[in-house]
């Protein structure tokens, strides 16, 4: 938008009757602050659903690519630990899987440090035939060189569960929501999770308020 064409439109907005606050929000957004900002050295994204509410690993890659494609797109960190070869690692050792401290997972992988995020609670269906997908999560940020957590920072009252935040997707109509409709909401909620995920890193444009998003 052209000088001229936003004062014409600042012009419209006031002589309709906007509020002055309304017209600063939408020419000067509210920029959402990230909460940490990592060092850019090489990075293992690992997703952990231990209680398979996602359902399969395919939508636990897609969160991970998402995460790892916002932080390469925004600058922050250049190299990442490739999902495949996660799941490699994850074949070879079988149950002991399980037991294996994280910071040794992304040495393993060649990573200095670990984006750790847990999922833990998912829902598709807030009631009766209404897709309303939202998900309850915990992020760690892990030196897998020094094994020490990067964030949140430890001290004597930290929630040892993590940084904690919510991610949620509404949906303006009814469905019936069959097999393939689930599918392909838990699709599009695997990627709004790891661009939710990805915002935690870097400042971006708060929504306006009441704005509702489609599937």
């Amino acid at each position: 938008m052209t000088r001229r064409a936003a004062y014409l439109w600042l012009l419209f907005l006031m002589l309709g009757g906007c509020a002055p606050i309304q017209i600063v929000e939408m020419f000067f957004p509210e920029k959402v602050k990230p909460v940490y900002v990592p060092q850019d050295r090489p990075a293992l994204v690992l997703i952990d659903d231990p209680q398979r509410l996602m359902g399969d690993r395919v939508m636990l890659a897609v969160v991970a690519d998402r995460v790892m494609h916002d932080m390469k797109t925004n600058e922050l960190i250049g190299t990442f630990v490739p999902t495949k070869s996660l799941y490699e690692l994850q074949d070879r050792l079988g149950d002991d899987y399980a037991r294996e401290p994280i910071d040794r997972i992304g040495r393993s992988l060649g990573a200095e440090q670990v984006i750790y995020v847990k999922v833990r609670k998912l829902q598709l269906m807030a009631e009766v035939q209404m897709l309303r997908p939202q998900a309850q999560l915990s992020l760690k940020v892990i030196d897998a060189a020094e094994g020490q957590r990067l964030f949140p920072p430890v001290t004597a009252v930290n929630e040892p569960r993590g940084y904690e935040y919510q991610v949620q997707m509404h949906y303006r109509y009814q469905d019936e929501a069959d097999a393939s409709t689930r599918a392909k909401a838990m699709r599009r909620f695997a990627e709004r999770i790891g661009r939710d995920t990805a915002r935690c890193f870097y400042p971006y444009e708060k929504s306006p308020v009441g704005q509702v998003y489609e599937p």
